[in-house]
């Protein structure tokens, strides 16, 4: 054998990952001074193959200053939740309030929508009233066009496509109805639909939401599960020994690699020295032909991306849940 047949790929895979962390809400305990219950706790694998609305519900008191107004103050004008144009004067779904996330595969709640009463915390004529809600999704339409909708609700609601307002049911009202259009230029861009509700009276509670078409893919989306793919940045360096001594594991003297980095093991091992103008190819462990994209040079780096799951808090530890497993080889 010649010295450059006896020759060993030794490939360094430093792999650097930024990644956001977010806390997800945890279980809450609350104490009506009576009864003490848990709040349902929200994963961002609760999203897995749903359809629906990600919803964030909010909870106040009978005394807040914008519950229960006096008759003449029911067309109170605060503005509006989310848009930019416009100074929202309340404080109703600030972190404050929240009290649980679900995902809710329709809007369509009727005429007695109490989504507070199995918790006992302040009942005025047998429900939980005064309370808050804030629905998420991607709506992509089967073709372009224009699709109606329409939205009953008992009291306040906003509707927003892309972070603009389409329809404002602003107030304390009786359950009332308002429709529109919103216009979908693309089958494959989905727009960001939100929805603002909100409960502040006595008188019941009506919520209702639904486009006219049944063909709207609707997808719950939760912000803080969305997580950007990631660049991972491989460097791999081909190391060529003319002694054998010097490859790793040969016979049953040779040396492991215990060292971090190619410029280490060529520092003790003399008759090493890295081999310039080669490439690589890599791929997942799972894959047998990864494709001639996955291709590499030497001295140059190559942005691949893997996407992470969700980070979740619980009891203060910070876990990574990832959604595929993100081993690299050389192939």
């Amino acid at each position: 054998m010649n010295n450059l047949s006896r020759s060993f790929l030794a490939t360094f895979m430093l792999v650097f990952v930024s990644l956001a962390f977010w806390l997800l809400p945890m279980a809450v305990m609350a104490d009506d001074g009576q009864q003490g219950y848990t709040l349902p706790v929200f994963s961002c694998s609760d999203l897995d193959g749903k359809t629906g609305w990600y919803g964030e519900y909010f909870n106040y008191a009978s005394t807040s200053p914008q519950m229960q107004l006096p008759g003449e103050n029911w067309n109170d004008n605060l503005g509006d939740p989310l848009s930019a144009s416009s100074t929202w004067q309340g404080n109703w779904y600030n972190s404050q309030y929240f009290k649980f996330a679900r995902i809710d595969a329709n809007l369509n709640f009727g005429a007695n929508f109490f989504p507070f009463d199995a918790y006992l915390d302040e009942i005025i004529n047998g429900h939980e009233y005064h309370f808050g809600a804030h629905w998420k999704a991607k709506v992509t339409a089967p073709q372009p066009g224009d699709y109606s909708f329409s939205i009953t609700s008992d009291d306040d609601s906003w509707i927003y496509a892309d972070g603009q307002l389409i329809v404002s049911n602003a107030g304390i009202h009786p359950a009332q109805t308002k429709t529109g259009t919103i216009t979908f230029t693309s089958t494959s861009t989905p727009k960001v639909i939100d929805i603002y509700f909100a409960e502040r009276h006595t008188v019941q509670s009506q919520m209702n939401f639904s486009f006219d078409s049944a063909e709207m893919q609707i997808i719950p989306f939760a912000p803080q599960c969305e997580i950007p793919s990631q660049p991972l940045k491989i460097s791999a360096t081909k190391i060529i020994c003319d002694a054998e001594s010097d490859l790793p594991n040969w016979g049953l003297g040779g040396p492991d690699i215990t060292i971090s980095t190619a410029e280490e093991f060529l520092a003790s091992h003399p008759s090493c020295h890295l081999a310039p103008d080669w490439n690589f190819q890599w791929g997942y462990l799972s894959t047998s032909d990864p494709g001639g994209s996955f291709i590499g040079e030497a001295g140059k780096t190559r942005k691949i991306t893997i996407k992470f799951g969700c980070v979740k808090s619980l009891k203060k530890d910070i876990f990574l849940l990832p959604i595929q497993k993100t081993n690299l080889t050389t192939l």
